[in-house]
Formats: structure tokens, C-alpha cells, sequence
């Protein structure tokens, strides 16, 4: 992004100085004429006529103006893309690589920053019980549920919501960009961005049930009883998160599932996550690169878009966290309904019939990478690059295009009261704006965005209480 809109700048600024070099020739040519008109009214009409000449360029000049502002976050910055492909080795110091020659600290003093980053990125589970603790408190009883994922620990849940080390130091790469002395203030920053948490206290249980004999004086059984026993815990589930990208709120349920094991009949009740609604909400963060005039809508997104070529993890847990990234530059209100017809009544699946193995389910699991527990929002649909996808109802096409670095190519179709969304596409057929069929074809299965591979990933989100909240695409297909 940043290198098309210095050569888009280039191009109108080389413009600028051809058109002022032609203007001035003219303008030139006039004043030779008329030297020696010393008079006041020779002087009047040297002005009247250069001024056709002279709007030109100083239309080209607020031009050339006008698009490099938006750019002049990071006007300091010739090498930028080469610092963001180092930043996808093992180097983190190339975050500071646009920083001023002259600002830039020793590499020891650069690494101590960045240490204190990683600090107060971490710091937000220093109020919670820790993932080893955890286990260990569960390990006893409840360990199969923790192992599946049913179960989980206060510093998995708040993971990917942590304020991301890479926007915290790109907020101190744009001060010693723009400014002459280079002062970094992350613990500033982080107060500003920290995450606000709202939990609840439930109690999960496990109760274990067994056939025991009875015996007579002479040892033979006689009889069986049924012997209990409970295992009662208790746990924190998070409800609500406030971070510098908008408010979570989580839906938890309570699930009871019975198992065997031998001649044990095992019940447990726990509470399962079933979805998440998000209200998008820059405020805290745009206000702070309103501090260093960065107020651009352009600006904010090459931000935000370097912010997660630097640290990949803030793309993974972005795509972990409903809607996948900041969307103020869509120009659609998801949590809006627009689509005014009636739908067919038969869903239909947005893979050809053949294509139904699904890679990763809807809602909590263990993260294939992390090796830790995850939310998942949709399922990943196996396809080959190129594999037709199809609108699983009637609705109108809202969005059809590039979605961000999480979602890639995705087409988004409003049916009423839900929103589908089909994400990674190698290219998005559906326009904006039209109507579609259940069973049209919308697009093409690919691996756009933040991608492993060629899948769809297929989410639903209904509109409850006028915000998008996640559900699972399934249970629209009778699973």
C-alpha cells in the first residue's frame, strides 16, 4: 500500500513540475513582452496575464500537497518495505528502521525497548490465575475437558485480546518519524490501550456414578448399589472485553455431556463458548496517532497493516476475534440489515456437493499452530484453488472485494436478519449492490488473507440487538 501511493505521489508530483515548467516557459515568454511596461496599468496587465498560468501550478502544487499528506506519516521512511521483509525473519529491531539515522539508539538500547513491549504486552495476565496453575488446579478431576478444550484457563481466554508489542512500537516508530527528538512511551501507550475485562464466576461439575456389589456372609454378591461422587470447581468466564479495536462480548452455555470409562458413567457439566458479537471501536488508538497528526483514513490502515506485517500474531489472533480487523474504510455498516426480499427456505451449500470435508469446526479448539485453546468463528471447508462457491440463501451482495489482510478476497451477502460471509477467495465474482439466489455463484475458493492454504472459510452471523453475533454456519444445514 505504502509503495503504490509513493508512486502514485511520484507520478502526480513529476506532473506537476512538467506542467510548471511549461506555465513558467509561458508565463516567461509574456513577462519578455511586456518588460519595460513600468507603468501601473503595464503591471496590471502582467498579472491578468500570467494568472491562467499561474492557477495551474498552484493547483498542481496543492495536489502534489493533497497526496503526500496522506503519506506523510511515514514520509521518513524510503526503506520501509525493506524493513517489513526483514521483519519476517527473526529480526523485530527492523521496526525501528524508519526512524531517523540520526534518532536511532544503540541496538542494546533498541532491544530493551522492544523487552519492555514484550513486558507490558504480557503484563495484563499478571492479575489472572496463570495457565499452569490452572491445570494443576484441574488436573485431578477435570483434566479430560482441559485436554479437549471444554475447559479453559483465564490466560487463554484473554490471549488474543493483549495489546499487540507491534503497536506499541509502531506508535513510537511514528514519533521519531515525524519528530526531531526521538522519545519512546510505551508505558504511556499501553495505559492508554490496556484492555478493559468483565468476568463471571460459574461452577462446573463432574459427577462419577458406579454399580457396587453386595455381599452376604459368604462372600457372594447379593446385590448392587449405585455410589455417587461429585467434583464441583469453580472458574471464571470472560464476558466482556474493551481493547483499542472496539467491545467483545462473549455467549457462554452450560453443557451437560455424559461419557463411560469402564464401568464408570462420567457426567460433566461445563460451559461451552457459542459465540461473540463485536462493536468495532478505534477511538482510544486513533486518538492517539491524532497526537502525533496522523488523522488520514489512509494513514490509519498502513498502520494498522504494519502493525501485523511486523508481528504475525496480531494477524493470528486477529483472526481469532470477530470481524478479523479494522473495516472503517469499508464504507458498510455490518451490524446494519439491508436485504428487504424473502429467502428461499432451502440453504444450500456453498461448496459444490462433492466438497464437505471440513478442516476446522466452529468454536473452541486446539489452535493446530499454538497448540493452545482458540476461538474459532466459522468453519474451513477443504477446496481446490478455483472451486465454485456458492450463496447458501437469497440475499443482496454488501461487500465484494478485498477484506483485509486476515479475510483476503471475501464476498459478504446480508439474507435479512443474518450475514454470510465466504473468506480467502482467489477472486470474488458477485458485485456489490446486486441480488443473488440461493445456490448462485458468488465466487472462487482460494488462499487470500491470512491463509495456510486453499479452504473456505465459511462463517453466519446473525444480527442480535442490532450487533453481528457469530453462530455456528451448521446448524443452518441440520447439524
Amino acid at each position: 500500500m505504502y509503495q503504490d501511493g509513493q508512486n502514485e505521489a511520484e507520478i502526480i508530483l513529476q506532473s506537476a513540475k512538467n506542467a510548471g515548467r511549461k506555465a513558467a516557459l509561458k508565463v516567461g515568454k509574456r513577462v519578455v513582452k511586456m518588460a519595460g511596461r513600468a507603468t501601473k496599468k503595464g503591471l496590471f496587465l502582467l498579472l491578468k496575464a500570467a494568472l491562467p498560468y499561474l492557477i495551474p501550478i498552484l493547483l498542481a502544487i496543492l495536489s502534489v500537497g493533497g497526496i503526500a499528506s496522506l503519506f506523510y506519516g511515514y514520509q521518513y521512511a524510503p526503506t520501509m518495505e525493506q524493513d517489513i521483509e526483514i521483519a519476517k525473519g527473526e529480526d523485530k529491531r527492523a521496526v525501528f528502521g524508519s526512524i531517523n539515522t540520526d534518532l536511532r539508539w544503540s541496538k542494546n538500547e533498541e532491544e530493551e525497548l522492544l523487552a519492555k513491549y514484550d513486558e507490558l504486552s504480557l503484563s495484563i495476565f499478571n492479575k489472572l490465575e496463570s495457565t499452569e496453575d490452572f491445570n494443576a488446579r484441574m488436573s485431578e478431576v477435570f483434566s479430560k475437558e482441559v485436554m479437549e478444550a471444554k475447559i479453559i484457563s483465564e490466560e487463554d481466554q484473554v490471549d488474543p485480546y493483549r495489546v499487540p508489542w507491534s503497536i506499541l512500537a509502531c506508535l513510537d516508530n511514528v514519533t521519531g518519524s515525524l519528530n526531531q527528538v526521538w522519545l519512546p512511551k510505551p508505558e504511556e501507550h499501553y495505559k492508554t490501550l490496556e484492555p478493559e475485562l468483565t468476568w463471571e464466576t460459574e461452577t462446573i461439575t463432574k459427577t462419577i456414578t458406579w454399580e457396587e456389589p453386595v455381599y452376604d456372609k459368604e462372600g457372594n454378591i447379593i446385590d448392587t448399589v449405585t455410589k455417587t461422587k461429585r467434583y464441583d470447581e469453580q472458574i471464571r468466564l470472560l464476558q466482556t472485553v474493551v481493547t483499542f479495536e472496539g467491545v467483545y462480548t462473549n455467549v457462554w452455555q452450560p453443557k451437560t455431556e455424559t461419557y463411560y470409562s469402564g464401568d464408570l458413567e462420567i457426567t460433566v457439566t461445563y460451559y461451552e463458548w457459542v459465540g461473540q458479537s463485536r462493536q468495532e471501536d478505534y477511538t482510544r488508538l486513533f486518538d492517539l496517532l491524532l497526537e502525533y497528526d496522523i488523522i488520514y483514513e489512509l494513514d490509519r490502515q498502513l498502520f494498522l497493516e504494519l502493525a501485523g506485517k511486523y508481528d504475525p500474531e496480531y494477524y493470528e489472533n486477529l483472526a481469532e476475534s470477530l470481524g478479523g480487523g479494522y473495516t472503517g474504510g469499508l464504507n458498510i455498516d455490518l451490524n446494519k440489515q439491508y436485504f428487504k426480499g424473502s429467502l428461499q427456505g432451502t440453504t444450500c451449500w456453498p461448496l459444490p456437493a462433492t466438497n464437505t470435508y471440513i478442516t476446522s469446526n466452529y468454536g473452541m479448539r486446539i489452535h493446530p499452530i499454538k497448540k493452545k485453546p482458540s476461538f474459532h468463528r466459522g468453519v474451513d471447508l477443504r477446496g481446490a484453488v478455483g472451486t465454485d462457491v456458492y450463496s447458501m440463501e437469497n440475499g443482496l451482495i454488501i461487500y465484494a472485494g478485498w477484506f483485509g489482510n486476515i479475510y483476503g478476497n471475501a464476498v459478504i451477502v446480508d439474507h435479512g436478519d443474518y450475514k454470510s460471509y465466504y473468506c480467502h477467495l482467489s477472486k470474488t465474482i458477485a458485485v456489490a449492490g446486486s441480488e443473488v439466489k440461493a445456490g448462485d455463484l458468488i465466487g472462487k475458493v482460494g488462499s487470500t488473507g491470512w491463509s495456510t492454504g486453499p479452504h473456505l472459510h465459511f462463517e453466519v452471523r446473525r444480527l442480535v440487538d442490532g450487533k453481528e453475533q457469530t453462530v455456528n454456519p451448521l446448524s443452518y444445514y441440520g447439524y
